[in-house]
């Protein structure tokens, strides 16, 4: 199995380290470098193409958040998990909306740290608690952008919705993929179509949303039964 790639973006040299040391003795990820800034941050993702960016919110010159929206652009592949001492509802807000992966705090343990990387590698989304009414409110906003006659309640196809459903059990694209004898990549066509349906950011507010207006639930269809 091929490592977890991972990228470390903190301003202090000694949590690079730190948290690098912590990193490296799980077999499963390999820390390919560290970047103390965005500038050095970008040259780094070009040369050394990694999976995941472990990101501080508090950088020089530009933002972590302002990084996240640049690299969401420049590299949309790249999933991006911050590690923050900032807790407030709107710098999880403002991540959610830069397109960032996941969010963990600094007070976490290492356990809960080597989860986090392989769960936002994996193409699940980690956020705090509250996110998930944030990610419903920023869904909401998008919509009503469109006017409230925009929505209907059959925007999604019975095979998207069955895509969702399993995104929001937590499955993979290739473990949906195997599941509804689909291609990865036509699974992943599926996803971004939904996200555009539905004018969420990523996964997280997808979900959310259409849990909230009824179109999926989180309970399966075996538990129903």
């Amino acid at each position: 199995m091929a490592q977890i790639r991972v990228l470390l973006v903190d301003d202090h040299q000694l949590v690079r380290q730190g948290i690098g040391g912590l990193l490296r003795q799980d077999e499963e990820i390999d820390v390919v470098g560290g970047a103390a800034d965005a500038e050095e941050a970008v040259t780094l993702i070009e040369q050394l193409d990694p999976d995941v960016v472990l990101l501080d919110i508090s950088l020089p010159r530009m933002s972590g958040l302002e990084l996240a929206r640049l690299i969401k652009v420049r590299f949309p592949k790249v999933r991006i998990l911050v590690l923050t001492m900032h807790s407030a509802d709107e710098y999880v807000r403002g991540m959610l909306m830069a397109g960032a992966d996941g969010y963990l705090l600094k007070q976490a343990s290492a356990d809960e740290l080597l989860q986090a990387v392989r769960l936002v590698h994996s193409n699940r989304m980690l956020y705090p608690r509250p996110a998930g009414g944030l990610a419903v409110g920023l869904a909401e906003e998008r919509l009503s952008k469109r006017g409230a006659s925009a929505w209907q309640s059959d925007i999604l196809t019975e095979r998207e919705k069955e895509i969702l459903q399993l995104i929001a059990m937590g499955k993979t694209s290739p473990e949906i993929a195997q599941q509804i004898f689909l291609s990865a990549k036509t699974v992943d066509n599926y996803r971004s179509r939904i996200l555009v349906k539905l004018q969420a950011h990523n996964a997280s507010e997808a979900v959310a949303f259409a849990i909230q207006r009824g179109i999926i639930s989180l309970e399966s269809e075996e538990a129903k039964g």
